[in-house]
């Protein structure tokens, strides 16, 4: 991500390396069950957006 010409790091609720997993992934209803997080004000937020981190083991 850049912003004003320089690179700039996305805010996430999780430090480096700590990442959260799903607990659902259902493709026919095209929905991901997430843990609830403990973000203060996230249910009032008005644009959110979610990254998904694939890695197949």
């Amino acid at each position: 991500m850049w912003v004003n010409g320089a690179k700039a790091q996305r805010a996430s609720q999780f430090p480096d390396g700590v990442m959260e997993r799903m607990i659902d992934f259902n493709p026919e209803e095209e929905t991901i069950t997430i843990p609830t997080p403990q973000t203060a004000g996230l249910n009032a937020a008005s644009q959110v957006e979610m990254i998904v981190h694939q890695r197949w083991a």
